[in-house]
């Protein structure tokens, strides 16, 4: 079966290398790493590269780039290998899915055949030979041939010693037999066989073929001469016997690519010291190409004679005329994102994370900042040895009273940015953080949370006095809880609008509240309550705790591992009466039940117009400001995220774009609410996208910098009201229609927005073609 997507040609801007344009409200964009390259081919005008979890074109004229994803139209993620077909001018797309897509120039073709065959087993696709209009894709299983014609699949090969499922890494030809290197060695059948689907039609070459009774990695045609390798060595067919023709100690083979008159090798060592392009000639001479690599993968010589070179550090390497260099779209360092921050279109995310036991995951890309989709990643590479052996960054909170950035690593403390995101300070026994015992060289630092006055409150995972004060002044202090706090296992913090701290206690043990009084460096007037299930005791709905939110009314969301629960009473939560959470109420099917109640709520973000955004393993839902009422639910299925496992959602107050940490990287989500200003202080130029607006667009129009929600009209030039509406936070959009539901048509249209005055305040014009 065979389903077809179409490109959003009318979006089409959006995965160009354009990133800082706005993209229309209701669209998406993504944010995908591009370093990690492993597979590269050609069509006649550009060149194909992926990574394992996104893919790009470079146009070989001008080195434009092009980014391609489900954004615009491709139906996965997590690529396995490429292939083009040159006849029919197409891209082959194999997913680690086994799903498979053919992108052609009216739009893409999937077919799911592999993805959805029932096997158990190894249905992964290493590589894909092509013969005439069949395409030979070399599974876990075997071969599955597909019919490039038709865009079906017509039978399935198993190479093999047995009726057993034989993994299949490469296959060849020529004019009589196809060759299949395999996991238990090489086999050929002939091409005129009746019966490929019978492993008895395929013959291994044993040891006295010249190869070793081992896995045969690939299998190439090159110059009339077929080749294949044995990890670290090449052999090269006479016809009768294997001969081993190249091999050099210690380093691997990686790939083998056609270059034309010439095999192109990739190796690298193990200790990674060590990698090259090799030429290798028809006479066993051979050369390297002179450029330097991390980690190559795959390589391709196009039809001009120049390199290409798919490196899993360094991106997509060209060699042209000489020259070395690399091109690939801008991206973050990679695809983990544990936490996000998001303020005035600069983007902080962080990649690493501690196991579900509270211990070291040992990352160490480092941490990632984007504006309006550039991105600038720091690392170990290129931050001056700061981060040589700091791993684990995993928090981040940017500081709203002067923006500064502060980043939680968990065993090397915290650290302090520059305002252009590079490294500032790091703050270990420098501090009031301590160590856990047992551990004496290590600071986990577990969350980050600022107060109304700039003080930046840690929690110190393990320590002693597992909670520390960075004021605005530069004063450091660490405190330890009179509540219990389970041997110290604070997590993340949010600090509310009473300038109490809400802290969850890690492992399952409820939430901690600390006022620090009116002076966070002395102890004598502060607060501690600790907060778990049942009545008068906190009221949630589980102790394990895994998110929290401050919204707009001061009221504290709680997501757990059963759902949300709501503290409308925040400022009570000390007194006699104290405060427990409520869960919300919903219709689900007829039935009454809890909010989200059967999902694990991994986090909250609050939007301009104070409607709660919920990152959960089935994806994202978006709830009205109370809770109620459900006004979207964005999955796999219904949009183009890349996995419904959602770790983190942040809000950019600047646009209303949504940032969504998925487990296979970053997409963003652009949303129709935004921050407002204070009634009173419109701004005399709303920002208004896209304008004009023209015949071809059928999405809404935004209309931004508004008061928090402004009554919004919208006239023709002689004052006939056509729209009126109120706005999301800061920020009203606009269909084109008029108030029967009809397009208007094409002229120039005023906007107005209320002021606190109930006066009505002209902030925009919008020119609409029909």
């Amino acid at each position: 079966m065979i389903r077809i997507i179409f490109l959003i040609n009318c979006f089409a801007f959006c995965f160009q290398n354009l990133q800082a344009q706005e993209i229309p409200v209701g669209t998406w964009k993504d944010e995908l790493p591009y370093l990690n390259a492993k597979s590269v081919v050609q069509s006649a005008n550009k060149i194909y590269c992926a990574t394992d979890v996104s893919l790009f074109s470079v146009d070989k004229t001008d080195l434009s780039t092009e980014k391609l994803s489900k954004v615009n139209g491709l139906s996965d993620i997590g690529f396995s290998v490429l292939h083009f077909d040159t006849i029919r001018n197409q891209l082959i797309i194999a997913y680690s899915s086994s799903n498979i897509d053919i992108l052609t120039e009216s739009g893409v073709y999937n077919i799911a055949d592999i993805k959805r065959k029932n096997i158990v087993g190894n249905k992964s696709i290493a590589s894909i030979f092509q013969k005439d209009n069949l395409a030979y894709l070399c599974c876990g299983f075997g071969i599955v041939v597909m019919n490039l014609d038709k865009r079906e699949v017509a039978e399935t090969y198993y190479p093999g010693q047995t009726n057993s499922y034989n993994k299949v890494n490469g296959l060849s030809a020529d004019e009589n037999y196809f060759y299949a290197a395999t996991a238990t060695g090489l086999f050929r059948a002939s091409i005129n066989a009746t019966n490929l689907a019978d492993y008895s039609q395929w013959q291994k070459f044993d040891t006295l073929s010249g190869l070793p009774n081992k896995e045969v990695k690939q299998i190439i045609s090159v110059s009339n001469s077929l080749y294949c390798n044995v990890k670290d060595s090449l052999f090269k067919f006479d016809g009768t016997q294997w001969n081993k023709v190249f091999w050099i100690d210690k380093m691997y083979i990686n790939s083998l690519d056609n270059g034309g008159s010439e095999l192109l090798i990739c190796m690298s060592s193990d200790s990674g010291l060590a990698k090259r392009v090799i030429k290798f000639f028809p006479d066993n001479s051979f050369d390297s190409i002179p450029a330097n690599f991390n980690s190559p993968r795959q390589a391709l010589k196009d039809d001009d004679g120049n390199f290409w070179i798919a490196d899993d550090q360094l991106g997509l390497k060209y060699f042209l005329n000489g020259n070395a260099s690399s091109v690939f779209p801008s991206g973050p360092g990679s695809f983990k994102a544990s936490d996000i921050a998001v303020r005035n279109g600069l983007a902080y995310v962080v990649p690493g994370g501690v196991t579900s036991g509270w211990n070291y995951t040992f990352e160490a890309s480092g941490y990632f900042i984007s504006y309006h989709g550039y991105w600038n990643n720091f690392n170990r590479y290129n931050a001056g040895g700061a981060l040589d052996t700091v791993t684990d960054i995993f928090k981040v909170a940017i500081n709203p009273k002067n923006g500064e950035t502060y980043l939680a690593s968990f065993g090397w403390g915290v650290i302090k940015l520059n305002a252009d995101g590079s490294f500032n300070d790091i703050y270990k026994f420098n501090s009031s953080l301590q160590a856990p015992t047992g551990d004496l060289t290590s600071v986990r630092v577990s969350g980050l949370g600022f107060d109304d006055n700039g003080n930046l409150w840690l929690s110190n995972f393990g320590a002693a006095k597992p909670f520390s004060v960075l004021t605005a002044s530069g004063d450091w202090k660490s405190f330890f809880p009179t509540s219990n706090t389970t041997s110290g296992q604070l997590a993340d913090i949010v600090v509310d609008q009473s300038n109490y701290k809400w802290i969850i206690l890690a492992n399952g043990n409820g939430i901690l509240v600390y006022d620090s009084g009116d002076e966070p460096l002395a102890s004598n007037d502060d607060k501690w309550k600790t907060l778990g299930t049942g009545i008068g005791t906190g009221g949630l709905p589980t102790k394990t705790v895994l998110c929290l939110a401050v919204d707009k009314d001061g009221y504290i969301w709680v997501g757990t591992d059963q759902g949300v629960a709501v503290y409308y009473c925040p400022y009570d939560v000390f007194s006699s009466s104290g405060c427990d959470a409520q869960q919300i109420i919903v219709k689900q099917d007829l039935y009454n039940g809890y909010l989200l109640g059967t999902e694990i709520i991994n986090d909250i973000a609050v939007d301009g117009a104070n409607r709660k955004w919920f990152a959960t393993n089935n994806g994202v839902f978006l709830m009205s400001a109370d809770g109620t009422a459900q006004i979207f639910h964005f999955t796999t299925d219904n949009s183009p995220l890349f996995s419904n496992n959602i770790l983190c959602i942040a809000i950019d107050n600047e646009n209303g774009d949504v940032y969504f940490g998925t487990d296979l990287g970053i997409i963003v989500y652009r949303g129709d609410a935004n921050e407002g200003t204070e009634q009173g202080n419109l701004s005399d130029t709303a920002f208004i996208f896209p304008n004009p607006v023209r015949e071809n667009f059928s999405g809404v129009v935004a209309i931004q910098h508004l008061a928090y929600q402004s009554q919004i009209k919208i006239t023709d030039l002689a004052g006939v009201l056509v729209y009126e509406t109120e706005s999301n936070g800061g920020e009203a959009v606009w269909n084109v229609k008029d108030l029967k539901g009809n397009r208007v048509n094409t002229g120039v249209y005023l906007v107005y927005a209320t002021n606190a005055d109930a006066t009505d305040k002209l902030v925009g014009k919008i020119a609409v073609i029909k």
